[in-house]
């Protein structure tokens, strides 16, 4: 997996003693996020072919993220499991309070926390160094569904925890992304500036990038935004793309 959640800029692997229970229980068909070296399957995507961009229909995935950008990860990972005939097995950071595991994870998926802490090599036998946190497993196998209360099991009334689940969770996402507009206004921000000034106006409680980057994919996908280049974020430092609503797209200055 390349840039995954135990750093960035190395093609660090998932163990293959996590791996193999895992694929001989689903028999994978697609590694979703994936380098030539690193893949697990036959057919992957790498960062040149952009598994966030394909469609994964049809597909058994698994899914280890790039540390970078993990929300949209998540996010698609959330949405690409509840297609026909999609499961979708996804491996992140046990971080249960980060926004995209209230809004993708928590009520939409089986979760499996790993036990331990999951350390991966890289090509040469290299390793990770011991991660901060521990690991989970979130899987998606069709319509979300909400765990009953006090067991790991299923609810076996999809369709209404389905519906009850997805209506809460829409809710709040569409307040998000009203205050993403709201914020932007007629500027051009990169989504680190647009969480900063989330944070220092009171909309949120601390720095999470992941409250703003699956927001403005799905802004992007319904027409809203776009994006108009790229320049130096005043936050990180970094050069990335900056954020327009369309009809204020005009060249980056």
């Amino acid at each position: 997996m390349s840039e995954n959640m135990n750093g960035k800029g190395t093609d660090w692997r998932t163990p293959e003693e996590v791996f193999k229970p895992l694929n001989d229980e689903f028999h994978f068909t697609l590694d979703a996020a994936a380098t030539k070296e690193s893949t697990k399957c036959t057919k992957y995507y790498t960062p040149e072919t952009d598994g966030l961009s394909a469609s994964w229909e049809g597909e058994t995935v698994f899914c280890n993220p790039p540390a970078q950008d993990l929300g949209e990860w998540v996010c698609k990972c959330a949405k690409e499991g509840q297609k026909p005939g999609t499961t979708v097995v996804l491996l992140v950071p046990a971080k249960t309070d980060a926004a995209y595991f209230h809004d993708y994870i928590a009520d939409q998926s089986e979760i499996r926390f790993l036990k331990g802490r999951m350390i991966m090599t890289d090509g040469s036998g290299n390793s990770s160094g011991r991660p901060a946190c521990g690991s989970l497993l979130a899987i998606y196998r069709g319509p979300a569904v909400k765990r009953t209360e006090g067991t790991g099991a299923m609810s076996s009334n999809a369709g209404d925890t389905r519906r009850e689940s997805y209506n809460t969770i829409e809710t709040k996402r569409a307040a998000r992304r009203g205050l993403i507009l709201e914020i932007l206004g007629n500027r051009q921000l990169t989504a680190s500036e647009l969480t900063e000034d989330l944070l220092a106006k009171g909309y949120i409680k601390y720095y999470d990038r992941n409250f703003v980057a699956p927001r403005l994919t799905e802004l992007k996908e319904a027409g809203v935004i776009t994006t108009v280049g790229k320049r130096m974020c005043s936050r990180t430092g970094k050069n990335v793309a900056i954020w327009a609503r369309k009809e204020q797209r005009h060249d980056p200055e």
